[in-house]
């Protein structure tokens, strides 16, 4: 997207037209002070993870050669990418050990995958016996944990609970990975009787430092037809407030390949749509799908970030534009706790939208807001802090393939000033009346802070 375009474009004038449920009291008071947060951008730095690491060579005698080097891992340091994850090295420990030397050159981190995927009560394991299976490179300092398991059914969450136990005293600190299933999972996967009870289950049993799920929503039919999966936002709304309520972070992922005859490339602006909509409800991590190209896929589909091969794809550019404007936010981002999201239909859009249709948890009113409009389907993330202040990510929800601007404009009750962070760029602007308009590109957002002077 040209850079031109993506300026921030604020006017302050207008009597807005009501969009949503939005508070008219007079009881709210915005907190005074201009923040400033340029002090905590190493401290407030947001996990960027990313699925299969530079494969070793011939791997499942594929002939490929061997592309763990300290170039390779530069190369994902470049991008923007924090924590890699090896899926192919799984018990051939001296790759393990050379991916997490280049890491740590490359000033990034790699989650490992080993045969830790075991029961330690069936194995009479004790503390200590995971050791004897990862000694060889557990103490280098770019490891960050381990991952476990992906997308187990419920049925194996007691052996997992058991192995985490057992992981925490031999391994304090590093993460114990696990990703889970999305809505679209069938009860036969889940091995549960709904998708609620499923994440209730997880919570509940095996107590999670976090919870990780993958829901790929771009979609695109073999005659070119584009949509978005229906239930994104009901995925999100419900992993973002079971986390809430057990305090701890959600872990989202973003499709950054075609896989299947179903699913689409998502372009910039598509990868964007996905950050923005998955910070919108509080996101603690930002995980792609994938880096490298997965050497056991077939013909169907696209490569992702970097080809079975080793070469560059458009979209290892388009992520690396968009981790850009991540390392600009995070600083601001994470010092904020997300309270809930509100979808609003935009004033432009013709017949249901499923998507926010399908929401039941959403906000109904936000105190900081008075007066609301959208011309475009809107995602208003409410975000609080240790201070008391507000924090809004606002996005443009429409499908970024229609092209669609959004016109957002707001009122920010007792605020005269704003702090926006926007691409790569942050500034403060003056409000006049209280009054925000924004136009957002398609699949553009931002994150506000109003305040009072």
């Amino acid at each position: 997207m040209n850079g031109a375009k993506r300026i921030l474009a604020l006017t302050c004038t207008g009597i807005f037209l009501m969009g949503c449920n939005v508070n008219k009291g007079n009881a709210y008071e915005v907190v005074s002070g201009r923040p400033d947060f340029s002090d905590k951008g190493r401290e407030n730095v947001l996990r960027i993870g990313a699925w299969v690491a530079p494969p070793s060579a011939n791997w499942n005698n594929k002939g490929n050669p061997n592309f763990i080097t300290q170039e390779r891992y530069d190369e994902i340091e470049e991008s923007g990418i924090n924590v890699i994850y090896g899926l192919y090295e799984i018990a051939n420990r001296p790759a393990i050990a050379s991916a997490l030397e280049y890491a740590e050159k490359s000033g990034i981190e790699y989650l490992a995958r080993d045969n830790l995927d075991l029961d330690p009560e069936e194995l009479e394991l004790e503390e200590g016996d995971l050791h004897a299976i990862t000694k060889s490179y557990d103490g280098a300092s770019a490891l960050k944990g381990w991952l476990v398991t992906d997308e187990p059914g419920a049925r194996k969450f007691d052996r997992l609970a058991r192995l985490k136990k057992l992981f925490q005293k031999d391994y304090p600190g590093k993460e114990f990975y696990i990703n889970l299933f999305p809505t679209y999972a069938n009860t036969s996967q889940l091995q549960a009787s709904s998708y609620e009870e499923y994440i209730d289950q997880y919570i509940k049993t095996v107590q999670p430092e976090f919870v990780s799920f993958d829901h790929y929503s771009m979609m695109e039919d073999g005659y070119g037809n584009k949509k978005l999966t229906d239930d994104v936002l009901y995925n999100l709304e419900i992993v973002a407030n079971k986390c809430k309520e057990a305090g701890i972070p959600m872990y989202t992922f973003v499709q950054a390949m075609s896989y299947d005859n179903a699913t689409r490339v998502p372009n910039e602006a598509e990868v964007r749509h996905q950050v923005m909509t998955e910070l919108a409800y509080g996101s603690r991590s930002i995980q792609y799908f994938c880096y490298w190209t997965p050497l056991e896929f077939g013909d169907v589909g696209s490569p992702s970030m970097i080809t079975k091969d080793g070469k560059r794809t458009d979209l290892y550019n388009h992520v690396k534009a968009v981790n850009a404007e991540l390392k600009n936010l995070d600083e601001a981002y994470l010092d904020f706790s997300w309270v809930g999201a509100m979808p609003v239909k935009g004033s432009e859009v013709q017949g249901e939208v499923k998507q926010i249709e399908m929401c039941g948890l959403s906000l109904d009113k936000i105190d900081a807001i008075s007066e609301l409009s959208c011309t475009q389907n809107t995602l208003i993330g409410a975000f609080k802090n240790g201070e008391g202040r507000d924090g809004f990510l606002i996005s443009n929800f429409s499908d970024p393939s229609l092209l669609k601007k959004d016109v957002v404009s707001l009122r920010f009750n007792g605020a005269d000033s704003a702090l926006v962070y926007h691409g790569q760029t942050k500034e403060v602007v003056e409000l006049s009346s209280s009054n925000f308009e924004i136009t957002l590109d398609e699949g553009d957002g931002i994150f506000v802070i109003p305040f009072k002077k």
